[in-house]
């Protein structure tokens, strides 16, 4: 029967997972705000419209991906938890470091290979077409958003690697 203790932890690391998708929904819904307000205070063509117009589209895409994981974590923590349900205590602790092996080394692979690619686009664009009409402001916003994107998933990632760390070293009580 999987014990208290990494009961516990995985209540903890589900939760935190849930502050994670919040704080990435609140970023795409900053990022909506800063950019309506920036395409209201700018005129057609301009390098703030293609910041706008950038920030408008990765706002509504990360707050959108962020909602849908946060609506899908008590589903996932309720079907993973029932998997560890009849198992002994060493051997559920055992697939939850595994499994949590796998998000620390695999997950954040494709995200950041998007951001990188992202970010080499915008730098790109930038440089043939310069920064001073909407192209360029396309092409920092792109750098932009890829930059706060990527530090959101460094955040999370260190997180998970401390859940995991404690997994390792021994599930303890909070």
């Amino acid at each position: 029967m999987m014990g208290i203790a990494l009961h516990e932890f995985m209540q903890r690391y589900f939760a935190s997972e849930k502050q994670t998708a919040l704080l990435n929904m609140s970023l795409g819904l900053a990022m909506i705000v800063a950019a309506t307000v920036l395409r209201r205070w700018s005129v057609a063509g301009s390098f703030r419209r293609g910041v706008a117009y950038t920030m408008i589209v990765a706002g509504l895409l990360l707050s959108s991906l962020a909602c849908a994981y946060f609506f899908t974590m008590n589903q996932r923590s309720t079907s993973i938890a029932r998997g560890y349900t009849d198992l002994p205590v060493a051997e559920a602790t055992s697939r939850e470091t595994a499994r949590l092996e796998r998000v620390v080394n695999h997950s954040y692979t494709g995200v950041f290979w998007i951001c990188g690619v992202l970010i080499a686009s915008g730098v790109a664009i930038g440089s043939v077409l310069g920064l001073s009409s909407i192209r360029g402001g396309i092409a920092f916003g792109l750098v932009l958003a890829a930059v706060l994107v990527t530090a959101s998933e460094v955040y999370s990632k260190q997180k998970n690697t401390r859940f995991l760390t404690e997994l390792q070293s021994g599930v303890r009580r909070p």
